[in-house]
């Protein structure tokens, strides 16, 4: 911030004419028994300008005026361009759309479509009574419970419950420990990944289940190969082309502008801690000069 002392001169004519004479020479105007001499170094909020006593002379102290205008052109700008970055990602999902429709029209990636849903109802009906003869193993139901069981632990211990299935001891705050629950929820995920393995294991057993999965694999493998290939032909489509540059150029907008935001906020919390900072020091030499001098020279 900047400080300026406003240094005493004599009264009556003789300090009229010195003050007008200082003046003068210095370029400033002369008002009130006070001349402006600029001080123009910078000091901190709590520091004296160099070689100036704020109980003798008095100070001024300027600061920066806050201007929230900038911070609301930023936001207007941002607003503008957020709304334009949507509605051309709106437009290149349409364009997408159309190219994608007439893709999964063709008669081959219909087919390999079509051989994906049937491969998937086919593996969905054998693997169905393997996983319901599973169910009713002692086996599996005493893990199900088990899995059950710990995950009502990962609750309790998170909500200190001391009324939890194995009896620990809860948190007297109320909330379980940072140990006890993930103590708790290791415990829980153990219990559903040995649940998970059994139905894995129980799957691979059955050749019929087997080959009905080798079988989804390879339908879905031939569709994944077939998408990929038109997710790179779109990149020649003109029209897809213009969309994602349209698409590319709003994002980039927007990214300039959320920066541009941030200075702008940045700058202006700046200006008004100084201003702050300025009042208040302004108050603290006003208060210093006011207890030394009963009446103005």
């Amino acid at each position: 911030m900047l400080v300026t002392r406003l240094a005493p001169v004599g009264r009556g004519r003789r300090g009229s004419l010195a003050r007008l004479a200082l003046a003068a020479a210095l370029g400033l105007s002369a008002f009130g028994g006070y001349c402006t001499l600029a001080h123009a170094e910078t000091t901190g909020t709590n520091t004296t300008p160099p070689n100036v006593d704020p109980r003798k002379t008095k100070v001024k102290v300027n600061a920066p005026t806050p201007d929230p205008k900038p911070v609301a052109d930023a936001q207007t700008a941002l607003a503008a361009d957020k709304a334009d970055l949507a509605k051309a990602t709106e437009k290149l999902g349409q364009v997408v759309g159309k190219l994608k429709a007439a893709w999964e029209a063709k008669p081959e990636v219909a087919a390999a479509i079509k051989a994906v849903d049937a491969a998937r109802i086919a593996y969905d009906a054998a693997s169905a009574p393997v996983l319901d003869s599973l169910a009713s193993r002692s086996d599996y139901k005493a893990a199900q419970t088990a899995k059950e069981a710990a995950e009502k632990r990962v609750e309790a211990a998170r909500s200190g419950d001391s009324g939890s299935s194995d009896g620990s001891a809860a948190d007297s705050s109320g909330s379980g420990s940072g140990d006890s629950v993930a103590t708790a929820a290791t415990d829980a995920l153990v219990a559903r990944n040995a649940l998970t393995q059994m139905r894995v294991d129980a799957l691979a057993g059955d050749p019929k289940t087997v080959a009905a999965k080798q079988a989804l694999t390879a339908a879905a493998d031939k569709l994944n190969a077939m998408r990929a290939e038109f997710d790179e032909s779109i990149k020649k489509d003109p029209a897809w082309a213009s969309a994602r540059k349209e698409a590319d150029d709003a994002q980039a907008k927007v990214n300039t502008d959320t920066a541009a935001l941030a200075a702008a906020s940045k700058k202006l919390a700046a200006d008004q801690a100084a201003a702050s900072a300025a009042s208040a020091l302004q108050k603290k030499y006003d208060q210093e000069y006011a207890a030394t001098h009963a009446r103005r020279y």
